[in-house]
């Protein structure tokens, strides 16, 4: 039996959300060091066929660092809210698809604005605010 690679080890899909505080750091983060850390990258919800995934698939996952004062504050996950992502995790909607077809968790960037962080996709699709 082979094993997709793309599901073990630093590929596999993380499976829940997380908020930890207070991370234990080793070295030294420089005090005047501050803001937070993003990134986004696809993480399914559950996997049609283990044989033919790839690591390109999967709804957006945003992870989150929050650094201040020579310290990790916290480190949060989650999964972008689209609705079908929503469904899966058994939550209400958040909004209206305009069109159903674009409804979609982007898995590419995280993008900041006006105090809001936002999951994008290269590919005009528009962008997905996130709850992090």
């Amino acid at each position: 039996m082979t094993i997709n690679r793309y599901l073990s080890g630093s590929f596999a899909p993380v499976t829940e959300e997380v908020t930890a505080f207070d991370l234990p750091v080793t070295g030294r983060i420089p005090a005047h060091l501050n803001g937070r850390y993003l990134r986004n990258g696809p993480n399914p919800l559950g996997i049609e066929d283990p044989a033919a995934h790839i690591w390109t698939l999967g709804a957006g996952m945003v992870h989150g660092v929050r650094i201040r004062d020579g310290r990790a504050e916290w480190y949060r996950n989650r999964w972008v809210r689209s609705s079908s992502v929503a469904d899966r995790l058994g939550e209400p909607r958040r909004g209206t698809p305009v069109d159903e077809r674009l409804d979609m968790a982007p898995n590419v960037q995280v993008a900041g604005l006006a105090g809001r962080t936002f999951a994008l996709l290269e590919g005009g699709i528009r962008p997905v605010r996130t709850h992090l």
